[in-house]
């Protein structure tokens, strides 16, 4: 980030990125934070793919799921709990599993760029269980894969805090209930603590303090995902 570092007030460019299904949760932050200090201004990079921070020249990052282990640092927002979920018109009409080795019966809904080589990780009593599973559709939108899981297309690995209504409603079941899926969650990360400048600093604690766990299940969010 280019910024005046002797000036009190945060000032300068930002460059941050996130996957865009995560940039509705920042997005009104981003807007109080830009009219509380004027001399910042943001680069938003909004892609699917997972950039290099470094090499990219970027300050800030909103990601989510299990990071992979790097140099970054990162700061965790929300946590996330992972289950295995269908409809219950799916499970009628393929059957019900009863163990992790059944799933590769089924259709899956793969969160991902590729069906090729898909596994889940289940874990019981903290013990993991990979599984190869595979399917037709794969997605890199996560509320696009809840939303086909909904449409009865296949099994699908979903967030539990988002799915919480629907298996509430019977419209979702759990698969598997015993056995749970990885933790992840949501997740700023930033290539060094020692290099932030004061806009990046100000622009992270400012994010962290202003998250909001209820925008991942808005009334708005289930119309749509239900659609």
């Amino acid at each position: 980030a280019a910024v005046g570092g002797l000036q009190a007030e945060p000032s300068g460019r930002i460059r941050f990125t996130s996957v865009p299904g995560l940039a509705r949760y920042a997005w009104d932050v981003v807007q109080e934070f830009l009219a509380r200090y004027p001399k910042v201004s943001i680069e938003m990079d909004l892609t699917e793919r997972t950039v290099d921070m470094i090499d990219g020249g970027y300050d800030l990052a909103l990601r989510a799921g299990q990071l992979p282990d790097s140099s970054l640092v990162s700061r965790k927002l929300m946590s996330t709990h992972f289950v295995v979920a269908a409809t219950p018109e799916y499970l009628d009409t393929h059957g019900r599993p009863t163990q992790p080795a059944q799933l590769s019966d089924h259709q899956c809904i793969i969160f991902g760029l590729s069906l090729r080589g898909a596994h889940w990780r289940l874990l019981q009593a903290r013990k993991p269980k990979d599984v190869a599973v595979s399917g037709r559709l794969a997605l890199t939108h996560l509320e696009s894969v809840v939303r086909a899981c909904l449409h009865s297309m296949g099994l699908a690995m979903v967030p539990k805090e988002m799915c919480d209504p629907f298996f509430e409603t019977g419209e979702l079941e759990q698969v598997l209930p015993e056995w749970t899926g990885p933790q992840g969650g949501i997740y700023l990360v930033y290539p060094s603590r020692r290099h932030l400048s004061p806009s990046v600093r100000a622009f992270m604690n400012y994010l962290a303090d202003n998250f909001d766990e209820g925008l991942m299940r808005t009334d708005q969010m289930y119309e749509w995902l239900r659609g």
